[in-house]
């Protein structure tokens, strides 16, 4: 793997889990996972603060609810892509593809299972759109200099 690869997963692969994070932090109830992890660290009292200052903000419904989803199947996507490119393998379709197979699955299993979650195809909706996503920017960003030069007007 490449130094410029490494980087790739630093901005593109971890960054959407921390804004993902972040808007879990500033918008969701304090019943989910996450806090059960900030109580683990002692971060209660720091939480709290940046909750507060950001309890005057609105955040529409899919911010809230759905670009998390979308933003973490982005970046497992695009992690992935970066990890095996350049390797001759049948398997690494697998793992191209897991990002999305293990959202919809979470999705369907809180169908099924309303303990697990509440079921929402604008879930679904906005795995498919991270996967996607993560496929274009992949691409877009990994074209060879010769390709680049094609695709670059004079």
């Amino acid at each position: 793997m490449k130094t410029n690869d490494i980087a790739k997963i630093g901005l593109l692969g971890f960054l959407p889990i921390l804004l993902g994070g972040f808007i879990y932090l500033i918008s969701r109830p304090k019943t989910i996972l996450l806090f059960d992890w900030i109580k683990t660290i002692q971060l209660e009292k720091e939480t709290d603060e940046i909750r507060e200052f950001f309890s005057s903000f609105h955040f529409s419904e899919w911010i809230r609810f759905n670009l998390p989803d979308l933003l973490w199947v982005f970046s497992f996507t695009y992690v992935m892509l970066i990890i095996w490119k350049g390797v001759e393998s049948k398997t690494k379709v697998f793992y191209y593809i897991l990002p999305l197979f293990i959202g919809i699955a979470s999705e369907l299993l809180q169908y099924f299972n309303q303990n697990l979650g509440t079921f929402d195809i604008k879930d679904i909706i906005f795995y498919s759109f991270g996967f996607l996503l993560g496929i274009i920017i992949f691409k877009t960003t990994n074209q060879s200099n010769n390709e680049k030069q094609i695709t670059t007007p004079i």
